[in-house]
């Protein structure tokens, strides 16, 4: 009867610690997406042409390691879960204890891998990953922590569980950056963004929960693919896959149909990474971001003016490119001298139509000189010549109302000129 007490006080406080914790994780879920929409209604209203996303909800910050999710509580998690919530701290014994077991799983299921029986693995590496997440939760800001969260990531990679995987690189970069398993652990973080964001451009119209399939997060599978993209340049900007992840983040941004994001991504590429092998893509790319930003001649024409100057850099700087995308280049080029000569002549337009003609006439001048390639240029041509024969102010409306106030006198200087000019004080 003792023991069948004291079981089910065991059991009381498991559950009452669950409990608390799947509280203090939704309040911080909540409070997040509340962040979170806040900034997505400030950048809606800044950019209102914008193609819009089904998961906005994405700050692109770290996510610490020592969160609780969902899955921790799944059958083959929760006792481990409960196990590092009440751990002892700075406890080497059993940090040791737990990472030798995990070890030697590990290397029981790493062979069975190899042998192509996946199978039999993955369970193996699960339970290595557990005793991992021990190791870790006894012996916090130690090597030994930095080892267990590594191991931790290959176990959890090689069952096929990356949402697991990717949380202990990202907490092992968060709390060692300068750990030497960064270039190994960013590498992986690159092939789970890459692999989700092909699940989800496969799969467009999939807004449903996942709750079956381990490999994937629970919601938000792209724009989760695109916050590991972006964590990797910032964690490492002079790493071997920092060009490659702003390239990717880049054109997901685009895939997405989020051009101001794509163009700032490729913009950051080309200035940053001034060697990468990305350059002239990120040109070209954020060539065509710009222009999908462009919303017309009624709004702000600075995306037109950022690609008339990248097309003059592309041929600059690739002219091999620029041989092989010729026709492409050459269209473009086109279509921004057009638009940009079209964005003047209306403003002209705009003056004319309200008896500004020198005004007007000074921006047809600027058309008809600036883009002389262009057919607007003959039509700018022609205006000039007819505003030049108008007036060119517009008449004084209520002019009789005007002329009631005199002219303003001028003012007599306050240090007179000449000789005789003094300054009393």
């Amino acid at each position: 009867m003792e023991v069948n007490r004291k079981n089910a006080k065991i059991v009381l406080r498991l559950t009452m610690i669950a409990g608390l914790v799947v509280i203090v994780s939704g309040c911080v879920t909540f409070r997040d997406a509340k962040e979170s929409l806040s900034q997505l209604t400030v950048r809606k209203r800044s950019q209102p042409w914008q193609k819009s996303d089904p998961d906005d909800f994405d700050v692109m910050g770290e996510r610490p390691a020592s969160r609780i999710v969902a899955r921790d509580f799944r059958p083959g998690n929760f006792m481990t879960t409960m196990r590092v919530i009440t751990a002892l701290k700075d406890d080497e014994v059993a940090a040791k204890k737990m990472f030798d077991e995990g070890r030697a799983i590990y290397d029981e299921a790493a062979a069975l891998h190899a042998a192509n029986q996946a199978v039999k693995a993955t369970p193996l590496f699960q339970r290595a990953a557990n005793r991992f997440r021990e190791a870790a939760a006894h012996l916090p800001n130690s090597a030994m922590e930095e080892d267990a969260l590594f191991m931790q990531g290959e176990a959890y990679f090689f069952a096929d569980e990356y949402v697991m995987a990717n949380r202990a690189y990202e907490g092992l970069i968060s709390k060692f950056s300068g750990t030497s398993y960064l270039d190994q652990a960013e590498a992986r973080r690159f092939s789970i963004a890459q692999f989700w964001l092909k699940t989800a451009e496969a799969n467009p119209t999939t807004t449903t929960i996942n709750l079956a399939n381990k490999m994937l997060p629970t919601t938000n599978l792209a724009s989760e693919a695109r916050r590991i993209l972006h964590r990797i340049r910032l964690d490492d900007p002079t790493g071997k896959l920092s060009d490659d992840s702003t390239m990717a983040l880049g054109s997901a941004f685009f895939r997405a149909g989020r051009y101001q994001e794509a163009a700032d991504a490729f913009d950051d590429l080309r200035k940053s990474y001034p060697g990468s092998p990305h350059q002239f893509n990120a040109h070209l790319f954020e060539l065509k971001a710009l222009l999908e930003t462009y919303a017309g001649p009624e709004y702000d024409g600075a995306p037109l003016e950022k690609a008339d100057k990248l097309l003059q850099a592309i041929v600059k700087l690739f002219p091999e490119e620029v041989e092989r995308q010729k026709e492409y280049l050459a269209s473009e080029g086109s279509r921004v001298r057009n638009m940009l000569a079209d964005r003047d002549y209306k403003v002209g337009q705009y003056y004319e139509s309200k008896g500004e003609n020198r005004a007007a006439g000074i921006y047809y001048a600027a058309v008809a000189d600036r883009f002389k390639d262009t057919e607007i240029a003959n039509i700018a041509q022609e205006r000039i010549a007819i505003v030049a024969e108008k007036e060119p102010y517009p008449e004084q409306q209520a002019g009789w109302f005007t002329d009631l106030f005199p002219e303003a006198k001028s003012n007599r200087p306050l240090i007179p000129g000449g000789s005789q000019g003094k300054v009393y004080r």
